[in-house]
């Protein structure tokens, strides 16, 4: 049987209906914690709680990281960031806390200061037009756009990863 799962895994929070936590993974070595979740239609939330047979339970503090640094994906390739789209509550014992994504545009805009390291100057200034061409929140953003720029900025983060690594070596 499926049951509604997520991990914490590094710096994201991964969501997912699957048998065990450890088939939300990529790596396994990576993961904090986890728990289950309750989503509801009504008005778009999920509901963090519980533990993880696998991983045991993931903090608040893991959660709130993953959340506000705006990577929440409903797939161990992280592919699909579903940050913005919904509402986010981690429920500690019987208090529900929620949790704020930051506002989309500041992030993007920070994120392009990583970019600007090692993308092409084509690049910047996609994404440049992109986000000006939308709300202070983005809201409305198109799910293409959005996932462009999810993954340019995914892109961008792990070239520095890979850079600084090689760095210290």
């Amino acid at each position: 049987m499926i049951f509604p799962k997520y991990i914490v895994e590094g710096d994201a929070l991964i969501l997912g209906k699957v048998q065990y936590h450890a088939d939300l993974a990529a790596e396994k070595e990576k993961v904090k914690g986890g728990g289950w979740f309750v989503f509801s239609k009504e008005d778009s939330s999920f509901v963090l709680y519980g533990n993880s047979e696998d991983f045991g339970a993931a903090s608040l503090e893991d959660v709130q990281a993953c959340i506000k640094a705006g990577k929440v994906y409903t797939n161990r390739y992280r592919t699909h960031n579903i940050t913005w789209n919904h509402k986010w509550i981690f429920r500690l014992g019987t208090e529900n806390i929620n949790i704020e994504p930051p506002k989309l545009k500041e992030l993007w805009l920070a994120y392009l200061d990583v970019m600007k390291t090692f993308s092409t100057p084509e690049d910047i200034a996609g994404a440049m037009g992109i986000i000006n061409s939308y709300d202070n929140d983005l809201s409305g953003i198109s799910l293409r756009d959005s996932s462009m720029l999810a993954n340019m900025v995914d892109l961008a983060i792990n070239l520095e990863d890979e850079r600084q690594k090689k760095k210290k070596q």
